[in-house]
């Protein structure tokens, strides 16, 4: 299992502290706004910690979480391991899909492609979504390059 990234922040999200791991993905963090560097929505104060859950930095996928210390927060990353096995639950047809979600196709082009209607294009991603436990698009994606499909 990949190390836990621990950023320690003030109130209004800036971070104040990294971890190792977290410098060694993220490069220099301090002075910069954790929700820009997990890729969550920015807010003030403690929006900026409100449902952080699953995130992805640098193509590595993750729940994150939050713990008040004090005047500050712990936010903590865990990175998900990837197993090639996940992939072998998306039929032939879900991974093609993917590899064009890859390549950057939308779902009209997808349609377009594959000949089929733009709904059954987004039905198929949801499904590859559904069946990868992932929110995005660029999660699903991510999670096929961490293993291997792409």
């Amino acid at each position: 299992m990949p190390p836990s990234l621990v950023l320690l922040t003030d109130a209004a999200g800036w971070v104040i502290h990294a971890n190792e791991p977290a410098h060694a993905l993220l490069g220099a963090c301090e002075g910069k706004r954790c929700c820009d560097l997990f890729n969550t929505r920015c807010a003030g104060g403690d929006e900026a910690y409100r449902d952080v859950g699953a995130v992805q930095v640098n193509g590595v996928l993750g729940q994150a979480s939050r713990s008040a210390l004090g005047d500050h927060y712990a936010l903590v990353m865990q990175p998900r391991a990837v197993h090639a096995a996940e992939m072998e639950r998306l039929s032939a047809r879900e991974r093609d899909v993917l590899r064009l979600v890859a390549r950057g196709l939308t779902d009209v082009a997808l349609a377009e492609r594959l000949g089929i209607g733009a709904a059954t294009a987004r039905s198929y991603m949801q499904g590859v979504r559904r069946k990868l436990g992932v929110r995005s698009r660029s999660q699903a994606v991510a999670l096929a390059i961490a293993a291997g499909l792409l």
